[in-house]
C-alpha cells in the first residue's frame, strides 16, 4: 500500500507484464475510464489497509481457531507482498486446511495462473467418493 503506482505490478505479480497483470492495471485511452479505474484501485487498497494494517496481526490469531469449514489456501510461490511462509501459519491455525502452493505466481495467482488455480478449487470442491478419484 505504500508504493508508487508504477511500482505495484512488479509486487504483485511474478511477472509484471504477464497478461493478468496488463488487465489489472490497464492504462485506459478514455480519460474517464482511466480515472475510474485509479479510483478504483485506491479505494481497493484503502479497504485492505483498514483492515489488515498493520499485517502482524488484527486480531486474527484470537479469532482464527474458529474456522470450522474445510479450507484451501492458494499462494503464489513467487509472493512478494506476503510472502508463503505466512500459509504455514494460517496451517498451523485451521485444523485440516490445505495449502496448495502455484509456481509461476505471485500474489494474484488466481490472474496469473488462472487453470492452475482453477483446477485447484475444482478439486477441492469435488465430493470425495470412488467416481471422483
Amino acid at each position: 500500500m505504500m508504493l508508487n503506482p508504477p511500482e505495484l505490478p512488479g509486487a504483485i505479480f511474478r511477472d509484471p507484464a504477464s497478461a493478468g497483470a496488463r488487465v489489472m492495471f490497464a492504462r485506459a485511452e478514455d480519460e474517464e475510464a482511466r480515472v475510474t479505474a485509479q479510483v478504483g484501485l485506491t479505494w481497493a487498497m484503502g479497504a485492505t489497509g483498514k483492515f489488515i494494517w498493520p499485517i502482524p496481526d488484527k486480531g486474527l490469531k484470537k479469532r482464527i481457531h474458529r474456522v470450522k469449514a474445510p479450507t484451501l489456501l492458494i499462494w503464489g510461490a513467487e509472493d512478494r507482498l506476503v510472502p508463503p511462509i505466512y500459509a504455514e501459519d494460517f496451517l498451523r491455525h485451521i485444523p485440516g486446511a490445505r495449502i496448495e502452493t502455484v509456481e509461476k505466481a505471485g500474489h494474484a495467482p488466481h490472474l496469473e495462473q488462472p487453470a492452475a488455480v482453477a483446477g485447484l478449487v475444482c478439486d477441492f470442491l469435488r465430493p470425495p467418493g470412488p467416481s471422483n478419484r
